[in-house]
C-alpha cells in the first residue's frame, strides 16, 4: 500500500501544470465551455463559470477549501433567501487569472464590453476566446487595459455537454501574445494534440474549410438519408463511408475518387439525373458535386486517354446543361 502511494506521489510530482495553479474563469457553459469546465475542474483550477442560463453558473467560492466542481442545477433549489442568481461577472472577485470566452461568436463583443467595465488590474489577467472565425480584434479593448490576450480554436465538433476527453488529440489554431500561446502550447501537447500559430487570414480559411468538412458533411448525409427514405438503413453505407474517409486522409482527395464520374460512366449519371428530375434543389446539388468530382477526374492518371477524355467531355456537357 505504501509503495502504491509512493508511486502515485512520484507520478503526481512529474505532472507539470502549465497554468502554474492559476485560477480559471469560463464565460459560456455550452458545448465547448462544458468541456473546458470539466478540464479545469479536474485540475482543481476552476474558479467560476458564467452563463446566460442560471443553472449553469458557478460563482466563485472565495475559499480554497471549497473550489467549485462543475455547474449544477440551481434554478429549482429551495433557497429561502430567494436571491437571484447572477449570470455574468460584475466585480474583480468574480474573475480568475485566466478567462476563457466560450460564448457564440456574436456574443464575444458584448462579453468583452462587460469585462472592460469591471474595475480590476487587467495586467494580471489573461483572456482567451475560442472562436474559429475571429482573430484578436474583439479582445483589443481588454488588451488596451493591460490584459494578455489570445485566440485558441479547437478544431473539433462538440455537443452539449462535452467532457474534457473531447479536447484530447485534436488540432488547435493559435494567435496572440507569445507568453500566452506558449502556455497554451504546453497544455495542448499535454493533451496529445497538435497546433499551429496562424494569421487571421489563415484562421478564417481554416474555419471555412472546417465548416465544409464537418457541418456540411452532416447536411450531405441528411440528403443521403432522405434518398434512402427509411427503406434502407443509413448503416448500410458505413463501410464505404469509412473506407472513403480513410483513403482521403491517407492519400488526399485527388487520389481517392472512384465511382461513375471517375470512370466517365455517362449512362449511370444520366439515370441519376432522371431520378432527381422532380427534385430541383437536389438535382442542382448532384450536378455541382458532380462537376467538382469531374475536375478531379480530369487531373487523374489516364486522363490523356482519348476515349476517356471524350467520355469526360460528354459528362461535363451533361452536368452543365441547364445549370
Amino acid at each position: 500500500m505504501q509503495n502504491l502511494e509512493a508511486q502515485m506521489q512520484k507520478k503526481k510530482e512529474h505532472i507539470v501544470d502549465p497554468f502554474n495553479m492559476q485560477k480559471v474563469t469560463i464565460l459560456g457553459h455550452g458545448a465547448v465551455g462544458s468541456a473546458l469546465c470539466d478540464e479545469w475542474s479536474s485540475r482543481g483550477l476552476l474558479y467560476s463559470v458564467w452563463d446566460p442560463k442560471p443553472e449553469r453558473c458557478v460563482p466563485p467560492a472565495h475559499s480554497s477549501s471549497s473550489m467549485p466542481v462543475r455547474p449544477s442545477s440551481q434554478e429549482n433549489s429551495k433557497d429561502s433567501s430567494h436571491e437571484p442568481v447572477r449570470c455574468e461577472p460584475e466585480s474583480p472577485e468574480d474573475l480568475g487569472d485566466w478567462i476563457f470566452l466560450a460564448v457564440r461568436d456574436s456574443a464575444i463583443p458584448s462579453a468583452v464590453n462587460q469585462l472592460t467595465r469591471i474595475p480590476c488590474d487587467w495586467s494580471h489577467k489573461t483572456v482567451v476566446h475560442l472562436s474559429g472565425s475571429f482573430g484578436l480584434t474583439p479582445l483589443q479593448p481588454l488588451a488596451n487595459q493591460g490584459a494578455s490576450i489570445a485566440s485558441m480554436h479547437p478544431l473539433q465538433t462538440f455537443t452539449y455537454p462535452s467532457g474534457r476527453e473531447s479536447l484530447d488529440t485534436i488540432f488547435y489554431s493559435l494567435m496572440g501574445d507569445k507568453a500566452v500561446t506558449s502556455t497554451l502550447q504546453t497544455w495542448i501537447r499535454e493533451k496529445h494534440g497538435t497546433y499551429k500559430m496562424v494569421t487571421e487570414e489563415q484562421k478564417q480559411l481554416l474555419h471555412l474549410a472546417a465548416v465544409f468538412a464537418s457541418n456540411y458533411m452532416v447536411s450531405l448525409f441528411h440528403v443521403v438519408e432522405s434518398i434512402l427514405d427509411n427503406k434502407i438503413p443509413l448503416s448500410a453505407l458505413e463501410p464505404i463511408v469509412r473506407t472513403t474517409l480513410e483513403n482521403i486522409l491517407k492519400n488526399g482527395p485527388s487520389r481517392s475518387l472512384s465511382g461513375p464520374v471517375q470512370r466517365g460512366d455517362v449512362d449511370t449519371i444520366q439515370r441519376h439525373l432522371g431520378q432527381l428530375k422532380n427534385d430541383t434543389a437536389r438535382l442542382r446539388m448532384y450536378k455541382q458535386l458532380g462537376l467538382e468530382a469531374l475536375d478531379i477526374a480530369e487531373q487523374q492518371e489516364g486522363s490523356t486517354d482519348s476515349e476517356r477524355q471524350n467520355r469526360l467531355k460528354e459528362l461535363r456537357k451533361l452536368l452543365e446543361a441547364d445549370y
